[in-house]
């Protein structure tokens, strides 16, 4: 069970805090929640079940995961799924998954094909974009906390680790 002030990750809304456990009603059931606020969307009130089986809440990365992921950046890009809608599935199941290592390799492949098509004065499809500046920023803010440095320097040495083998 996390305690009032523990940091964890949530999936898609990246690092919350936990502000509050509180007893709740939704769906006419009461139970006890915690209270979350994610950094990445301060505004938003996020509540979640203590006692849930299939809890979505996660330990940050420690400092040898986070520089494991780190390593996926300085990878090859993945295959490139020719049929559109078959990798867009793909993108979402890898993205839904909640695995670090699944959605690193998604944002390099999506990285170095961006980088790629850049060079041949094309750009990649917006919602690959939207792909990577929404799930990008989530996981550089965790690398961030595991590795005590800031976000931006870990999106510069992600970015330094795509453009290097492309």
């Amino acid at each position: 069970m996390y305690q009032v002030g523990d940091v964890t990750f949530y999936n898609v809304y990246g690092i919350c805090k936990i502000e509050g456990i509180e007893e709740r009603e939704f769906h006419g059931q009461t139970q006890l929640y915690y209270v979350l606020n994610s950094t990445h969307y301060p505004t938003m009130k996020l509540y979640h079940p203590v006692d849930s089986k299939n809890s979505n809440l996660k330990k940050v990365l420690s400092k040898d995961a986070a520089l494991s992921l780190m390593e996926c950046f300085t990878q090859p890009a993945g295959e490139w799924i020719e049929h559109s809608n078959t990798r867009m599935q793909q993108f979402k199941v890898t993205l839904n998954s909640n695995d670090h290592v699944q959605i690193a390799q998604l944002l390099n492949t999506l990285s170095r094909k961006k980088i790629q098509l850049e060079t041949e004065d094309k750009k990649l499809s917006p919602q690959y974009l939207q792909i990577l500046q929404k799930h990008s920023p989530i996981l550089c803010e965790e690398l961030a906390i595991a590795l005590h440095l800031s976000k931006e320097v870990v999106q510069k040495k992600i970015d330094t680790f795509t453009r290097q083998a492309v």
